[in-house]
């Protein structure tokens, strides 16, 4: 949503984040890829150009939380492209909008997605690739928006240990949750 004309300044909030690929990865390995946190995305559809040679396509997700911090936004929207490399990284700004496809688009999941199960699921994805977990510094309007919704990304621990799909198996992994789960920083 913006006020005013489409622009990065005129931005001021969003509820729907949506990746864009030009190859690299089908639409299902996209899919399957989040939902080993029990995240659906909401739909995905092929672009214009889609070929079975080279995949092209888009992958929605619809929150349940209106995002109105810039801060916030960016944040979730760099955990995207953490958890999705291949994704067209062109599209990332808060200006950035997508056209239709004259293709068949695919349903996945008709409810909105929990703010805090898809912070869950990204910052779960973050640690298990080996990396820390991303931080919003402390005051700033990202931080402060994760608590005014009651959302602390330090506490996907919580989560996470909840959820059925995670590779609990890989000790490594299930310690550095244990570990990101006494930190008192704000991730």
């Amino acid at each position: 949503m913006f006020d005013g004309g489409r622009s990065t300044k005129n931005w001021v909030g969003q509820i729907i984040l949506a990746l864009d690929f030009d190859g690299g990865i089908t639409p299902q390995a996209a899919i399957d890829r989040i939902q080993a946190y029990d995240i659906t995305p909401n739909l995905w559809y092929p672009t214009y150009s889609d070929s079975p040679q080279k995949r092209k396509f888009r992958l929605v997700f619809f929150l349940d939380s209106f995002i109105t911090s810039a801060d916030a936004r960016d944040y979730l929207m760099d955990a995207l492209f953490d958890m999705y490399p291949e994704a067209d990284k062109a599209c990332k700004n808060s200006a950035h909008f997508f056209y239709g496809t004259n293709k068949r688009g695919h349903l996945l999941n008709n409810k909105s997605i929990s703010l805090k199960a898809f912070l869950s699921a990204l910052e779960a994805d973050k640690l298990k690739s080996g990396a820390r977990a991303r931080k919003i510094k402390a005051g700033s309007t990202g931080a402060e928006f994760l608590r005014k919704i009651g959302e602390s990304c330090a506490s996907y621990i919580d989560y996470i240990e909840d959820t059925e799909n995670a590779n609990m198996n890989n000790s490594d992994y299930y310690e550095k949750l244990k570990q990101n789960k006494s930190s008192k920083n704000v991730d």
